[in-house]
């Protein structure tokens, strides 16, 4: 099976979900105040990293097809409101499955990832961590899904096997 990193695409100007660790952290849905009048900012996917942590972030349209791939994928609410435009967008923080399967090498970068074959079980959807850094990881067949539902914002990186 092929896998990808998942990234936010880094030509979109999108709106970035910023706020503070304990509030990405908080178990509570979360509502936060943007300008939501550019509709080309709102994007399907979406990371935030606040010094050694990474949150991802998803529409809710994007959650609903990760959920088909994943079952127990932990999320939380996030809603972005704007009064003046009276608009509301819901995202979701998600947290997929950890599962430790990089093959660490110094100075790796995040294009020449090596995962064990043996260690990934056929999941679809999971995280992995190297270099203080989380990572989403799809499988060929849920990133063609993403691809085929138009989602914009993200973008896929070819992982190496082994």
């Amino acid at each position: 099976m092929e896998y990808f990193l998942m990234w936010p695409d880094e030509r979109i100007d999108s709106i970035k979900i910023a706020m503070s660790k304990e509030r990405w952290k908080d178990i509570e849905p979360v509502f936060i105040q943007e300008d939501l009048s550019d509709d080309n900012r709102l994007v399907d996917y979406g990371m935030h990293r606040i010094l050694f942590e990474t949150f991802h972030y998803v529409s809710n349209q994007m959650q609903e097809l990760l959920k088909i791939y994943n079952e127990n994928l932990l999320s939380k609410p996030v809603f972005l409101t704007d009064l003046k435009e009276r608009k509301l967008e819901p995202y979701w923080l998600i947290t997929p499955e950890s599962i430790d399967c990089v093959i660490e090498k110094p100075y790796m970068k995040r294009e020449e990832v090596v995962l064990y074959a043996n260690k990934l079980k056929g999941s679809h959807l999971f995280r992995v961590q190297y270099q203080k850094q989380d990572y989403i990881v799809v499988s060929l067949l849920l990133a063609e899904n993403i691809l085929r539902r138009n989602f914009k914002g993200q973008c896929f990186i070819p992982i190496t096997i082994k």
